[in-house]
């Protein structure tokens, strides 16, 4: 799985936070919107890695968000469910993905869909929304 952290989203929540916004809500959009960013991504570079891609994107599914021990929210992309040949499609994204100790050649295409400036974008332009609503709810529009 891999691990993302994106920096400076702190200020932009207590920002937020500042002038009345909910900033779980806020925080869930904004993770929700770079994870759609990431697996738009994934199925971008997946392309050729596959004979037929589609049937390793139909196991591709993004989570709900959550709070984790530390206090932070987190949201991941995973693999679930079964081909039609009865094998973990997790299993064959791995693989395809790192390569096999069979003999199977690495094809990474995970790790090249997070692409730092686009989450960033992303994200900025859930706070750029949740700022501009809150402003066009204080002036009365």
């Amino acid at each position: 799985m891999a691990e993302f952290n994106v920096a400076g989203i702190d200020d932009m929540l207590k920002g937020l936070d500042g002038i009345g916004v909910n900033v779980e809500k806020a925080t869930d959009k904004m993770l929700t919107n770079a994870a759609s960013k990431v697996k738009k991504n994934i199925s971008a570079n997946i392309q050729g890695k596959f004979e037929n891609p589609t049937r390793v994107l139909r196991g591709l599914s993004i989570t709900r968000t959550y709070m984790t021990r530390a206090g932070s929210r987190n949201i991941k992309l995973i693999f679930t469910g079964y081909n039609e040949n009865n094998r973990p499609i997790p299993l064959i994204a791995y693989a395809r993905d790192r390569g096999t100790v069979r003999g199977e050649k690495k094809m990474p295409f995970v790790k090249k869909s997070f692409n730092q400036s686009e989450i960033e974008s992303a994200m900025k332009q859930v706070y750029e929304d949740e700022l501009e609503g809150k402003l066009k709810s204080a002036i009365g529009n």
